[in-house]
C-alpha cells in the first residue's frame, strides 16, 4: 500500500508538522506500507531519513506563492502532477491547504483515494478584521474539500461534532499522540524557581495567555513566591505586545520564546503544574505532554480540553474565562502535595493511551479498510 502524507511545510515545533512526521515515522514500520511525504518545504529533523520527501517545486520562496495564488494554479498543478507520478499513491492523507486543492482535483486522473485529516480552525469570531476574514475563507475552502474526501478523520470528539452539526460531515476520531517513552525518560532537572507553573503553546489570542497572566496575578496575592514560565513563539503583533507588557507589570514571569523539543521536555519535568487558559483547542497537545511528564493540569472546561484532561483526576478544569476560580485551582494544587502526586500518577496512565504507536495503528487500520473498497 503506497501512502503519501501531504502537508505544506514541515517545520520543527508546528503542531500539524509533528502529527505528520509521527504518522509517517510509525507507518514506515509496517512491512506492507510504503510511505512518502508530499510537501513544499521540509526542515524537520525528526523525520526518518529513509522516508522519501517529494517537493513538487523546489523553490522555497516561490512554491507557496505558486500553490496559493489562483492565477498561478495551472502552473503549480503541472508540478504537482509530476510529484504524483513519482509517488503513485493508493491513498493520499492531506492535512491542510493549499495542497488539499491539488490532492482533491487530481484524484480521478491518478486513481488514488483521499483521506482528509481535519484539524479544526479556531472560531473566527474570536478575531477581528483581516484575521477574522482570513479564517472564515480558509475554513470555507477546507470544508469544501473535506466534503469531497473518501474518508475524513478528526482530532477530537469536539471537532467531529463541529463537522457533523454544522456541515453534516461524518468523520472518525483519531487523536494526535505523543512519543510516550520520550516523556518518561529520566531527563535533566532544571533549576527553576518553585513553585513553578508552566505554559507551553503559541502566544495567540485564543490560547488565553492574557487570561493566564490575570489568574497568575491572583495566585501571587496568596503565594508570592510562585513563578510562571511561558514557552512559545511571540509574533510581532498587538497581542504579543500586550502579553509582554502585562508580564513585566506582574513580575515573576519568564518569557522563554520558542525552544527545542528537548528543552521543552526538561521544563515539563522540572515544573510543579501545567497551566493553560486556552479557550479553544482542537485537541490540546500540551495538556497531554504535561500529563505524560507527570504534571497536573489546570485549564478551562471548554472545546476539546475535557477529552484530554480528566477533571479532578489528572487536573482541575474550571468555567471558561473565570480567572478567579482558575487561580483558586492553582492555589489548591500548589497547597496539596498529596493531590498533586495522585494527579501526576493518573496523568501518566492517561497519557499512556496516546502513545503514537497505538494511535497510528488505528490510522493504519482505517487506510486498510479504505484501500480494500
Amino acid at each position: 500500500m503506497n501512502i503519501a502524507v501531504a502537508f505544506t511545510t514541515l517545520a520543527e515545533g508546528s503542531g500539524i508538522s509533528e502529527v505528520v512526521v509521527a504518522h509517517a515515522n510509525q507507518l514506515h514500520k509496517y512491512d506492507d506500507v510504503n510511505v512518502s511525504i508530499l510537501t513544499l518545504s521540509s526542515s524537520h529533523k525528526h523525520l526518518n531519513n529513509r522516508i522519501p520527501i517529494i517537493i513538487p517545486l523546489d523553490i522555497p520562496r516561490g512554491s507557496n506563492y505558486l500553490f496559493n495564488k489562483q492565477v498561478m494554479k495551472p502552473i503549480a498543478n503541472i508540478f504537482f502532477k509530476r510529484a504524483i507520478e513519482i509517488i503513485r499513491p493508493d491513498i493520499i492523507n492531506v492535512h491542510y491547504p493549499p495542497l488539499d486543492d491539488f490532492v482533491i482535483n487530481n484524484r480521478e486522473k491518478f486513481g488514488y483515494k483521499v483521506v482528509y485529516y481535519y484539524h479544526n480552525i479556531t472560531d473566527p469570531d474570536m478575531y477581528a478584521g483581516y484575521e477574522r476574514e482570513r479564517r472564515i475563507l480558509e475554513n470555507k475552502r477546507m470544508i469544501k474539500n473535506v466534503s469531497k474526501a473518501d474518508k475524513v478523520i478528526t482530532n477530537s470528539g469536539f471537532t467531529r461534532n463541529y463537522l457533523l452539526s454544522k456541515f453534516s460531515i461524518n468523520s472518525t476520531v483519531i487523536t494526535p499522540g505523543i512519543d510516550f517513552q520520550v516523556f518518561r525518560k529520566k531527563e535533566r532537572k532544571l533549576n527553576l524557581r518553585h513553585p513553578a507553573l508552566l505554559y507551553v503553546g503559541r502566544i495567540v489570542k485564543h490560547k488565553g495567555v492574557d487570561l493566564l497572566l490575570n489568574a497568575f496575578e491572583l495566585v501571587l496575592g496568596k503565594i508570592p513566591k510562585a513563578h510562571l514560565y511561558i514557552i512559545g513563539k511571540f509574533d510581532n503583533d498587538d497581542y504579543s505586545k500586550l502579553v509582554k507588557q502585562r508580564a513585566k507589570e506582574i513580575g515573576n514571569i519568564y518569557l522563554l520564546g520558542h525552544l527545542p523539543v528537548e528543552d521543552v521536555i526538561a521544563y515539563y519535568k522540572s515544573a510543579d503544574l501545567f497551566t493553560c487558559a486556552s479557550i479553544y483547542e482542537g485537541f490540546g497537545m500540551p495538556f497531554m505532554e504535561a500529563q505524560a511528564s507527570g504534571l497536573p493540569c489546570v485549564g478551562f472546561n471548554t472545546a476539546s480540553i475535557p477529552e484530554v484532561v480528566i477533571d479532578n483526576e489528572t487536573g482541575i478544569l474550571v468555567k471558561t474565562k473565570d480567572t478567579k476560580t482558575f487561580s483558586e485551582a492553582v492555589i489548591e494544587l500548589l497547597s496539596n502535595s498529596r493531590k498533586r502526586e495522585q494527579f501526576s500518577k493518573n496523568g501518566i496512565e492517561n497519557a499512556r493511551n496516546y502513545d503514537w504507536a497505538k494511535i497510528v495503528k488505528k490510522l493504519y487500520e482505517e487506510y486498510n479498510k479504505l484501500n480494500a473498497k
